[in-house]
């Protein structure tokens, strides 16, 4: 992402990773800028629009919530292929832009949040 010094997004901050699908997420924009004390000076900014660097730090803050949650996260990674696989899930296929290495990990994914009771109970 581009960080240049008074950039900013051009899109508004409810147009995040999950305020469209599901506003009571715990990773919302919102919840990121009341989080860090910022909320209240963002409301009064008179500006829908983060600042580049405040983006970002947002995506960093949301990664290490679901990082802490026991989700993987991969940086430097190209996706090969996302062949679809049984029960909802997809496999995905992805290459270590540094080393060349191969990966490849079932993964689920849910759109709209209704995941299938029968993969929540499998395992």
């Amino acid at each position: 992402m581009l960080l240049l010094a008074g950039t900013r997004m051009q899109i508004s901050w409810l147009k995040d990773l999950v305020t469209l699908c599901n506003p009571r997420s715990p990773i919302t924009s919102l919840n990121y800028l009341h989080s860090q004390g910022r909320l209240i000076s963002f409301i009064n900014s008179g500006s829908p629009i983060p600042s580049r660097r405040e983006f970002c730090d947002y995506l960093a803050w949301a990664t290490s919530y679901i990082q802490s949650n026991g989700v993987s996260v991969f940086y430097g990674e190209q996706v090969i292929a996302i062949p679809k696989g049984p029960d909802g899930t997809v496999d995905v296929v992805s290459r270590n832009l540094k080393t060349g290495t191969y990966y490849q990990e079932d993964q689920l994914v849910s759109i709209n949040f209704d995941i299938p009771s029968r993969i929540l109970t499998a395992g």
